[in-house]
């Protein structure tokens, strides 16, 4: 009862196993960025955006170079081309030596 109120009031639910995440479908990682580079002269198709997950999917397809980590899930790895080891592997620095340092 309570997914569908939140629903009605404007929020999205990605539930799985293991946990369940609530965000506002008006503020997304993606917008959230794009405001924090906007005060910083940026714009979100200037930087490289590393994720894991369902969240983190406009953000990585916005970003001038989207990289999930090996233990996102398979759908999301297929639309971002760039993978990188599992976050329990360094996959997060890893990223940055390859893409971002190298």
């Amino acid at each position: 009862k309570i997914f569908t109120i939140l629903q009605n009031c404007g929020f999205c639910l990605n539930k799985t196993p293991r946990y369940i995440e609530i965000t506002n479908n008006f503020y997304d990682k993606e917008r959230a960025l794009e405001k924090i580079l906007e005060k910083n002269g940026c714009a979100i198709t200037e930087i490289m955006a590393i994720g894991d997950n369902y969240n983190d999917l406009s953000m990585l397809q916005s970003a001038k170079l989207g990289i999930v980590v090996a233990n996102s899930p398979m759908d999301i790895q297929k639309q971002i081309k760039n993978v990188t080891s599992s976050n329990n592997n360094d996959g997060v620095a890893e990223a940055i030596i390859n893409y971002a340092i190298c």
